[in-house]
């Protein structure tokens, strides 16, 4: 008993100090007593060795990866992420089937802080994973790489079960959709985003229907068209907006319903398409929707649309929130009034 607390005691001392204070004795000490028959010695040691970034002690706690304990396994995984060596990532893929759901959540934090390409699709396979916090780990991971591979996996991540999950994958994809959205196209998700159009999670059904008005793709008309009825303005808002970026003939009548049902969120959402038609007697309701859901975007098109009604309406609005910096009328490819119309 009096040499496990000396070792315990020891372990904490070197955890707890710089790794300059590490010395290459300790390393070996270390190092052997990752073999103790105690299992919170083997801990400590995994602990101790992560803040040694040496392929002597990286060797040793790829050893412990087999460790018949689990905390030992996981310290090991742990460690190895602080050490960043490309030579564990073979061993940390193969640590994700452990049985254990903690070790595999630490080997997928690991893989995420190595810089190396080859931990790309072992993280998108632990999407995957039955545990949600390693499913967590792994978005958490992924949000940081530059990989076409990414985009595609976070969209399917969109239908995870797990609340977390589906508002970080969302929140990311929101903030990236521009510089994805060549990706996006690649991988033809089209399928994907439609699917969780109909997630039991707004956020989830919001941030497909945005992505799909920056994808365009006629594939998605028809549900668009069923998203309309959601009862989440924000919903429809971006799934009128899709449909109104879709050049099809199939938008125009249920574009037009919402706008004679005075839906201001959609009409907001489809403010370039009801411009481009430019029917009379509809401005009220536009104004209405500037008012209630737009923002300094709805408010540039407004003043360049060439309606009078429009640009007053956004002169008054523009004022209210304190905006001056808007473009010329008619500048910056903006819309018409009346002059694009989508022929029926």
């Amino acid at each position: 008993m009096i040499k496990i607390t000396l070792k315990i005691l020891f372990f904490s001392l070197v955890y707890s100090a710089t790794t300059s204070c590490i010395t290459g004795n300790h390393v070996e000490r270390l190092i052997t007593d990752l073999k103790d028959e105690d299992p919170q010695i083997r801990e400590e040691s995994a602990q101790a060795l992560g803040k040694v970034h040496s392929t002597q002690s990286a060797k040793a706690l790829l050893d412990a990866l087999k460790d018949k304990d689990s905390d030992v396994r996981w310290n090991a995984a742990m460690a190895l992420g602080w050490i960043k060596d490309p030579c564990a990532i073979d061993y940390l893929i193969i640590t994700l089937n452990d049985d254990h759901p903690w070790v595999r959540k630490s080997a997928v934090w690991s893989l995420g802080r190595i810089d190396d390409p080859r931990v790309v699709e072992p993280l998108i396979a632990a999407l995957n994973d039955k545990d949600s916090d390693v499913r967590w780990n792994s978005i958490r991971a992924l949000e940081k790489i530059n990989d076409p591979r990414v985009t595609k996996s976070f969209i399917t991540a969109l239908s995870d079960d797990n609340f977390a999950i589906t508002t970080i994958t969302a929140k990311f994809l929101k903030e990236n959709k521009n510089l994805n959205l060549q990706q996006i196209k690649e991988h033809q998700v089209t399928e994907h985003l439609v699917a969780n159009l109909k997630s039991e999670y707004y956020h989830v059904r919001r941030v497909a229907a945005e992505i799909l008005a920056e994808t365009k793709d006629p594939g998605a008309v028809e549900p668009l068209i069923l998203t309309l009825k959601d009862d989440n303005a924000g919903v429809r808002y971006y799934a009128a907006m899709a449909l109104g970026e879709i050049d099809d003939p199939r938008v125009i009548d249920p574009l037009g319903k919402v706008l004679r049902h005075k839906d201001v969120a959609a009409v907001a959402g489809a403010y370039k398409f009801f411009i481009r038609r430019g029917e009379s007697g509809t401005e009220d309701t536009l104004i209405s929707a500037l008012n209630r859901h737009g923002n300094h975007h709805t408010a540039h098109a407004f003043m360049a649309s060439g309606n009078a009604q429009l640009r007053e309406a956004a002169e008054k609005w523009l004022r209210i929130n304190l905006i001056t910096s808007v473009s010329p009328s008619g500048a910056n490819g903006e819309p018409h009034w009346g002059g694009d119309r989508q022929t029926p």
